[in-house]
């Protein structure tokens, strides 16, 4: 067992060394957070991505901006025989 603070509260938790990398909840405050490794190594299972990797691009639609679906400027035609 380790001991590590939570990094929202400071709450002192203990954790086995084979539950680093793995999620739980701070028992003080329920903040969510990544056990640690004992050594202070990265353990790569749930580690925040490196500082200089750049989130993907925005995904493109095939559709024009112009004709993307917009509540406010669809017009709705009577269902049934007309």
């Amino acid at each position: 067992m380790f001991a590590y603070p939570c990094p929202a509260c400071s709450h002192t938790l203990l954790a086995p060394a084979d539950r680093a990398g793995h999620k739980t909840a701070c028992p003080n405050c329920l903040t969510r957070l990544t056990v640690p490794h004992p050594d202070g190594e990265p353990t790569g299972v749930f580690g925040s991505a490196p500082c200089c990797v750049e989130p993907p691009p925005p995904a493109a639609t095939d559709a024009p901006p112009d004709t993307v679906l917009n509540p406010e400027r669809v017009r709705l035609s009577p269902a049934g025989p007309g």
